[in-house]
């Protein structure tokens, strides 16, 4: 339930058994070589990775928070935001609660990736992720695991965070020199990789992922189910082409949402309805025809979504608007649809006659 002034929002997705802010900004946390760390130039936004190195340095003594600001680029960034840990060393779980919380108060953000791998600032995140949320800033966050990781780490670390706006990314890509990339660099680059879409619903699935040769893992498909299973945003090498497997959530139960697009478009959602609601109603008269209004506003916008494929157009949706009980000066917007499924594999049955 998200209350806003004067106004309540409540959507639901209701597809059956189910498997942005500002568009395309993510906010990269970590360690660097330098920084303005009195407060008051953080966070640092950057619409240049040369601008972000002369701003964090270069080494990557400290940490690789500025690998992560290229990483970003490279996978098709138009600006970061960045906000720094550490300029003495990796960070320490307070230090990235700090930097994490520098970030609250943006609402122009569509994704948090972090460059520490512990399960504790892993969780830090998604208290983050989860207070925005209520702020009605619907972002995702995305961390990795170190490397070397086996497919049970990340299984395990996915079941910790067990949250539709989280995802753990793995296995970790490689660089172009052969070498496994930390999860701070995969999380980065895979956090890009899926808000770089325009279209909330458009699936990333088989996305390729830029400025990498493969991954750290050699996999088999029964390997690929597990991760999948447990709720792991997964990595792969096709022949040559190295790309997203399936963008999926760390929530895997079975009435949460564990496609990735399906959180993503969800969100986009209740942001577009909230924009809406908010920007004309608000301060209205609370009388009959200011509730037919917002019915008939809703009702439009959610058919504006179902012709762009957004909520799903081949099933109904609902909206029912009316005064809060026992209240005189709030409206319930109740909004129930059903969601756009990606399509992520294809079954071939063949009958061969020779």
């Amino acid at each position: 339930m998200n209350t806003l002034p004067g106004v309540r929002i409540t959507t639901e997705v209701i597809s059956a058994n189910p498997k942005g802010n500002s568009p395309n900004i993510v906010a990269l946390v970590g360690a660097s070589e330098k920084a303005d760390m009195s407060g008051v130039a953080q966070p640092y936004k950057f619409d240049t990775y040369s601008d972000a190195a002369s701003a964090l340095g270069t080494s990557t003594t400290n940490g690789r928070l500025i690998d992560m600001v290229k990483s970003a680029f490279d996978n098709n960034a138009s600006e970061v935001v960045v906000s720094v840990a550490s300029i003495t060393g990796s960070g320490s779980p307070a230090e990235y609660v700090i930097a994490l919380e520098a970030l609250r108060s943006r609402d122009d953000l569509s994704a948090i990736a972090v460059e520490d791998t512990t399960a504790p600032v892993a969780t830090s995140t998604e208290v983050v992720i989860d207070f925005m949320a209520n702020e009605y800033k619907y972002i995702r966050g995305y961390v990795g695991l170190p490397t070397s990781s086996n497919i049970a780490a990340y299984t395990d670390r996915a079941s910790l965070l067990d949250n539709d706006r989280m995802f753990v990314s793995g296995p970790n890509y490689k660089d172009i020199d052969g070498n496994e990339l930390p999860g701070g660099i995969t999380s980065a680059i895979n956090a890009m990789i899926a808000e770089n879409e325009i279209d909330p619903a458009q699936p990333i699935t088989y996305t390729p992922a830029q400025g990498v040769d493969g991954i750290g893992l050699t996999l088999f498909n029964a390997d690929y189910d597990t991760l999948h299973n447990g709720g792991v945003y997964t990595t792969q090498q096709k022949n040559t082409v190295t790309r997203v497997a399936r963008y999926l959530t760390t929530a895997t139960g079975t009435d949460e949402i564990r496609e990735g697009t399906i959180s993503k478009s969800r969100d986009f959602v209740a942001i577009s309805l909230k924009n809406l609601l908010e920007g004309r109603f608000v301060g209205q008269k609370l009388v009959d025809s200011t509730i037919a209004d917002m019915d008939a506003e809703v009702n439009k916008r959610m058919k504006e979504l179902q012709d762009e494929a957004i909520v799903s157009p081949d099933q109904d949706f609902s909206v029912i608007v009316k005064k809060t009980p026992n209240t005189n000066d709030s409206v319930d917007v109740i909004v129930n649809y059903y969601a756009v499924y990606p399509l992520n594999s294809i079954n071939l049955n063949l009958t061969i006659n020779i």
